[in-house]
């Protein structure tokens, strides 16, 4: 019997999967549980609609990440902080902060997480940061911290 699987079933099928199984396994096991449904012609469609529903769905998503991505790409963010003797800030940048940055200067929301930044930052200076939106979609943008002095800060 053919059916169309539903969830995941460890070591047989994923979700969305048209296999054969036993007529027993799907009365039995499947069925029950929920796991799968018959292959019936409409099921069929109605998961390939879905299907085509997904992957238009993901097009459009890659579509704005890049669209981000080049934004993004080789602009110079440029962060007004308070440093000390010998370009050492009284604290540090974090990935947070470079995300409020981003989206107070350009009006992107960049994840803190997607920031590829090992550590804080605690000098002045230029820094290169790459920013991962998606597994195949990075970008790259220059962090310069300028110091600004204690008179107007």
């Amino acid at each position: 019997m053919e059916v169309i699987f539903l969830q995941d079933v460890p070591n047989v099928a994923r979700a969305g999967e048209i296999k054969k199984v036993s007529d027993g396994f799907y009365r039995n096991y499947l069925l029950p549980n929920r796991m799968a449904s018959p292959a019936t012609p409409e099921m069929v469609k109605k998961l390939e609609s879905e299907e085509q529903i997904k992957l238009n769905r993901k097009a459009r998503l890659t579509s704005e990440l890049d669209d981000i991505a080049q934004k993004l790409e080789g602009y110079k963010l440029e962060i007004p902080v308070k440093a000390g003797s010998q370009g050492r800030l009284y604290g540090a940048v974090t990935s947070a902060d470079i995300a409020r940055e981003i989206e107070s200067k350009l009006g992107i929301t960049v994840d803190k997480r997607k920031i590829g930044l090992e550590e804080p930052i605690k000098k002045t200076g230029t820094y290169d940061v790459q920013i991962r939106l998606a597994p195949e979609i990075t970008s790259h943008l220059k962090v310069v911290l300028n110091e600004v002095s204690n008179d107007h800060a």
